[in-house]
Parts: structure tokens; sequence; C-alpha cells
């Protein structure tokens, strides 16, 4: 069976597959097509979409129901998801009471914290300095001036 996959220069490929093939394998001939220029996504930082759904590597074609002539979309990883990955073992870690990832908390989280924190106080910050009411500043949500 014949199938496309699109990447992210808008380049199609085509793929020669059976319902039986792995998507890791899909992965493998991919690469294979599009690093012929050098630009290829190696097969690990791969994600394939279809149907609005990421495919996951041990399942099949068969799996997904892809069809002969389906178009598969070929993007990146995702990165960042490592920090979410820590915090959820740091609490874990904390309420069953094991000490040493209590630095990790304090190494990681604490500084997630912060820097929402002073996100949230900058957007803040922004909003009222752009809000104004006929030139007049807008200070805990009431009108200054005659405007009151």
């Amino acid at each position: 069976m014949q199938i496309f996959a699109r990447n992210l220069t808008g380049r199609t490929l085509t793929l020669s597959c059976d319902k039986l093939t792995r998507i890791e394998s899909i992965k493998d001939q991919i690469y294979t097509a599009d690093n012929e220029d050098g630009n290829g996504i190696s097969p690990p930082q791969q994600r394939i979409i279809y149907g609005g759904r990421q495919l996951c590597d041990s399942r099949t074609i068969e799996d997904y129901n892809i069809q002969q002539f389906s178009t598969l979309h070929v993007t990146g990883s995702l990165s960042g998801g490592e920090l979410v990955y820590k915090f959820i073992v740091v609490v874990f870690s904390i309420a069953f009471g094991v000490p040493i990832l209590k630095y990790v908390y304090r190494q990681y989280v604490s500084k997630l914290i912060e820097s929402a924190t002073e996100s949230i106080a900058n957007a803040q910050k922004r909003a009222t300095e752009r809000v104004s009411g006929a030139g007049r500043r807008v200070t805990n949500n009431r009108l200054s001036g005659r405007f009151k």
C-alpha cells in the first residue's frame, strides 16, 4: 500500500508499507527519504500526526485505520516536557518523604513558580500602563480625575 508523508518544508514523500507496518518503521522510511539533502529529522525526534492524533511508535498502520493514499504529517518533537516530569516526580517524592528530591524541588519547581509569578506581575503592570480613559490612568479598576 502507498501512503504519503508531508514534512515541515511542505515536501511530500511517498512511502510503501502494508497494514502491519509499525510507525517506527514509517519514521525510519521518512528519515531515509528526507535525509537525502541533509535536512531530515531523526526518528526519535519525529512526531507523526494523522487525523489530529500523534501516532505511537509501537502501534501499526492498521491500529490507526490509515488507508491507502492517506497523508501523514511529520513535525519535530516538542521540548520542555522534562520539567513537567520532574515536577511530578518531586510532588510524589515529597508526599512520600524522600528527602533527596527536595533539592530538585528547590532547584527547579521554585524557579518555575517564581518565573510564573514574575510573568503575571509584568502582565498586570503592562495592562495598567496601556489602559487609560481620556488621558487618565486606570488604577484599581477606577478612573482617576473627573471621570469617577
